[in-house]
């Protein structure tokens, strides 16, 4: 019989003779205790359409994760690994087949967070797996977090079993208990100078022979959740190295893999509200907040790997530093300690000729990961369905070193050094304009939103008059290539200009969220020394005058910094130029002399110029004071004080009015046809110097919007999502006349 079939067959039999309540009854080698352990590992979710990341993440799950549970010498848990439903099926089945060895681990498909603060979810994903047997008479539940590329040491489990057991019960006062490591064993896979692996000691007298990892020593970082050095010790391996409670520190974190929160279970199988409160924390801080058991090495132990966890960081490792510089102070001379292969398989079960072929594979892998990282926030962790460790700025930063793309722009001398031709420390400008999200399967609508930002939007960007701020232009991640390129290529005439893939709303409102894009698309690192952002938003067809940046900064310039009591401060433009791109009787407008529709808002703001400043608290928005601080553009003036950007009396430039509005069939706000009930002939010139937009681009885009718009209506009128009503974007949902009008062209063409 050939061998695979055998595998099967084994496997087969394996999964369908496995008893879950048996094996926590005593199969598993030791009596059922008052609790279930459950190990939760998170692998892929929101990401599985990522290939090369996926297949980077699963060479790592194979070579430490799984290996290192396989040798976990108590086997009384069950393991949960959690996995995006979209995992395509090669990787599944790899993935599966592997954890086929242990009859008590299962693959699950989830898109909800299983982590310790949700022994719920941990719970529902562990009957679905193990069915709901094992679950009587259980009075606690405890939760482990184990990273997808990260290992724990083969007496762990054993560790956390014995514990519980000594522990005093959980009880409805005090109904939760945690456990954790704070130091581990850190492994870089990249194969150079510095990240790479060492076959030989040098004497002090010659450098390191850096070469791949070789079956005898292989280059190990030791670090702590503080990053403190560890100590190593020599001799023959032993096959089991004990654990003991970690003495007092003034240390305050501990690791996420290996974090675990004992809950109690309450009669009917239900959690109750944690007691006392608050019980969660960050876990980098979670030490200095709850009294916490820390999983340390015995120091009598040898010889010993000297750390419970071992961690990989590679390119895809976007909680932290991915191919950073190997450090301790018991390191060599070249930074890092020589390791026997054999303890390190001793300890985690891990092999030293796996770990040779995986640091080859990321290494001839690292740059299509990276540009997935770097191409989509989702593939950095951040995905809306489930929040993962974001990537921080160093994880970026990596990845652009990887590719060789760190631009020669210098987001960071343009803006707090003065590059872009004034200093303004402490304080930044972000303008943000939404292209196309969720929208990006819709060509006549794209093509024709194309066309208007390169003829109107992009000049006026181009034309400001103070270019020290960044713009952001985020578009949907399934725009077609061609206007992809051309719109990058029309951004490239601005350094401090990016398209940026991105499904969060990009508004003056979130701050955070414009930040997380401007550190993806700019490699900004360091926001602790900014006390203040400016997000100003301009739609993807209107145009700011050319003095408007400059209005707003001096306008922050001269206003009082914001403190804790008053965290925001908004300004808008209340006047506007509206331009219909309709070519038809009184809407139509000459070569040189171009028809405006001028308004002027009674209570409201414009959305495009609408800008908000916000204080920042260590990098991050402080809290909103005074509540409430946001309301409908609409009706902003009406309940806020709002600085107004007007046009200045004596500046000819801007005598007419500070935003430029393209009103055409694309534009779903609604109101947007009809008659110029204000018009206004405005000369061509003058159009040129207030906003950077050439008249004869606008008439080539009326022409091209004519001959269109039947097209486009008709994609308006097929799905709601053409129409600004995406559901993972709310951008302009259609309003009275958009729809309407787009029927009307229908109708028109068709008789």
């Amino acid at each position: 019989m050939p061998f695979r079939l055998c595998l099967a067959l084994l496997t087969m039999s394996f999964a369908t003779a496995f008893d879950p309540t048996a094996w926590l009854d005593g199969a598993c080698g030791r009596p059922r205790g008052r609790g279930v352990i459950v190990v939760a590992t998170r692998f892929m979710q929101g990401q599985g359409q990522f290939p090369a990341l996926v297949g980077a993440r699963l060479e790592q799950i194979l070579t430490v994760t799984i290996p290192s549970m396989a040798a976990q010498t108590d086997r009384c848990f069950f393991w949960v690994v959690a996995t995006d439903p979209a995992l395509p099926a090669g990787p599944r089945k790899r993935l599966e087949d592997a954890l086929a060895v242990m009859p008590h681990a299962r693959l699950v498909d989830s898109t909800e967070p299983i982590t310790i603060g949700a022994p719920r979810i941990a719970q529902l994903l562990a009957k679905r797996a193990f069915g709901a047997g094992p679950w009587r008479g259980v009075k606690e539940l405890t939760v482990v977090t184990l990273d997808a590329d990260d290992a724990l040491h083969a007496a762990y489990v054993r560790y956390l079993n014995d514990w519980r057991l000594a522990a005093p019960q959980l009880t409805p006062e005090r109904n939760y208990a945690y456990a954790c490591a704070s130091r581990a064993m850190k492994w870089s896979g990249s194969v150079d100078g510095r990240h790479g692996f060492s076959n030989e000691n040098h004497d002090g007298e010659k450098p390191c022979g850096f070469r791949i990892f070789n079956p005898t020593s292989i280059r190990i970082d030791f670090e702590l959740t503080e990053i403190e050095s560890s100590e190593v010790w020599w001799g023959a391996p032993k096959p089991v190295v004990d654990f003991h409670t970690g003495e007092k520190s003034g240390h305050k974190g501990c690791l996420n893999s290996g974090l675990a929160m004992a809950q109690r279970v309450a009669p009917g199988g239900f959690f109750e509200s944690c007691e006392p409160r608050p019980c969660h924390f960050k876990h980098p801080e979670l030490r200095e907040k709850l009294p916490v058991e820390v999983v340390v090495v015995k120091r009598g132990g040898r010889p010993i790997t000297s750390s419970p966890v071992l961690r990989v960081r590679s390119i895809t490792s976007t909680g932290g530093r991915g191919g950073g510089k190997i450090h301790g102070q018991n390191a060599t001379r070249s930074g890092a300690q020589q390791v026997d292969a054999a303890h390190l398989k001793a300890a985690f079960g891990v092999d030293g000729a796996a770990l040779e072929k995986l640091t080859t594979y990321l290494k001839a892998h690292e740059a299509d990961v990276a540009r997935e990282m770097l191409g989509h926030r989702n593939a950095t962790g951040c995905s809306d369905v489930y929040m993962g460790s974001c990537a921080r700025d160093e994880t970026l930063a990596w990845a652009r070193s990887v590719l060789g793309e760190l631009p020669a722009f210098d987001a960071t001398a343009w803006l707090d050094g003065g590059a872009c031709g004034r200093a303004r420390p402490g304080r930044r400008t972000l303008v943000v304009t939404r292209f196309n999200q969720g929208q990006g399967r819709f060509p006549a609508l794209v093509d024709a939103r194309l066309e208007q930002l390169l003829a109107v939007t992009a000049p006026s960007m181009r034309a400001q008059s103070d270019t020290c701020f960044l713009w952001l232009v985020a578009t949907d991640p399934a725009l077609p290539a061609a206007p992809r390129r051309r719109l990058e290529q029309a951004l490239a005439r601005l350094p401090h200009a990016r398209l940026v893939d991105a499904d969060e709303q990009l508004t003056p409102n979130r701050p955070r969220a414009a930040r997380d894009v401007a550190r993806r698309a700019f490699g900004l690192a360091d926001w602790r020394s900014v006390d203040e952002v400016t997000v100003v938003n301009v739609d993807a067809d209107d145009g700011l005058h050319r003095d408007y940046v400059r209005a707003l900064h001096a306008w922050r310039d001269g206003a009082r910094s914001l403190t804790a009591e008053r965290t925001y401060a908004h300004a808008c433009a209340a006047r506007s130029m509206s331009w219909t791109g309709v070519a038809d009787g009184a809407n139509a407008f000459m070569h040189e002399r171009l028809s405006g529709d001028f308004k002027k808002t009674k209570k409201g703001c414009l959305m495009s110029g609408l800008a908000v400043a916000h204080r920042l608290e260590d990098g991050g928005r402080a809290p909103c004071a005074p509540a409430p601080c946001h309301f409908p553009h609409t009706e902003l003036r009406e309940h806020l004080d709002v600085f107004v950007v007007e046009p200045a009396k004596d500046d000819a430039r801007m005598k007419h009015a500070p935003v430029l509005r393209v009103k055409s069939i694309t534009t779903t706000g609604g109101g947007n046809f009809g008659e110029l009930r204000h018009h206004r002939a405005v000369d061509g010139a003058t159009l040129r110097a207030s906003f950077g937009v050439d008249a004869e681009a606008l008439v080539a885009l009326a022409a091209y919007l004519a001959a269109h718009e039947v097209a486009i209506a008709r994609e308006i009128l097929g799905h709601r999502d053409a129409s600004g009503c995406h559901e993972s974007y709310v951008g302009s949902c259609e309003r009275a006349g958009a729809l309407e009008r787009a029927r009307a062209v229908v109708a028109r063409a068709a008789a």
